[in-house]
């Protein structure tokens, strides 16, 4: 393979020379894609990467959902986070504004 002149060269080299190795993984991927369906796969990705701060019930549910409504339950999920992203951002005022009455009471009067 040292010899090869392009990437086209080389990649043609290795399919020739390993063929029956890459029919064999393509195979076992299909087989295990074939196994498991779409919801499956996606619940297995978000438990992967949240399933230590959601449960396994309301992953299933939200994958659910989203199967079923698709674009619709992204827009009423983009909605509820604004709302959330909303309601910490008057938390946040309400805190700031608590401790700088705090601050001004606790100056001593002359």
């Amino acid at each position: 393979m040292s010899g090869c002149p392009n990437v086209t060269a080389c990649l043609t080299e290795i399919l020739n020379n390993n063929s029956v190795f890459i029919t064999v993984i393509l195979s076992k991927i299909n087989l295990i894609l074939i196994k498991m369906d779409p919801k499956e796969i996606l619940s297995k990705e978000i438990s992967g990467k949240v399933g230590d701060r959601i449960s396994e019930q309301t992953i299933c549910e939200k994958v659910d959902q989203f199967a079923r409504h698709g674009n619709l339950f992204l827009l009423f999920e983009v909605m509820s986070l604004r709302k959330e992203i909303e309601r910490l951002k008057e938390e946040i005022r309400h805190q700031r504004n608590r401790e700088r009455r705090k601050s001004i009471h606790a100056l001593p009067v002359p």
